[in-house]
């Protein structure tokens, strides 16, 4: 009977070994299912994120351009406001030629009257 008991302490150790392994091997696969889901999740929240910046960078990227063409737009009517500036006082710098050249010329006769007199 001895042998019986025995073998009986014997396999009850290496039950006893196998279900603690097991019961470790158990809770690893716990930890690492947790591990896994926090994974997941900073996934999807890194997803999110790059989606969000993506999002923004388009949009600001869309701004730009369009900021850039209100500049083409103003360099053109600022370039057309000088042109237009530049004629109107070359228009008005003849004008006023004209009136320096009549009065110089209406001065020239009032003295040319007075040498006369």
């Amino acid at each position: 009977m001895h042998i019986l008991h025995g073998t009986h302490d014997a396999n009850s150790d290496v039950l006893s070994v196998l279900q603690a392994d097991l019961e470790g091997s158990m809770n690893e696969l716990k930890s690492q299912e947790e591990l896994g889901k926090k994974a997941m999740i900073d996934a999807a929240r890194l997803a999110e994120e790059l989606r969000q910046e993506q999002e923004h960078s388009t949009n600001i990227e869309r701004m730009r351009k369009g900021l850039e063409q209100q500049i083409k737009e103003m360099q053109a009517r600022l370039d057309e406001a000088e042109a237009a500036a530049l004629k109107g006082g070359k228009k008005i710098i003849q004008k006023l030629e004209q009136r320096v050249s009549l009065r110089t010329g209406d001065c020239k006769l009032c003295l040319d009257g007075r040498g006369s007199d």
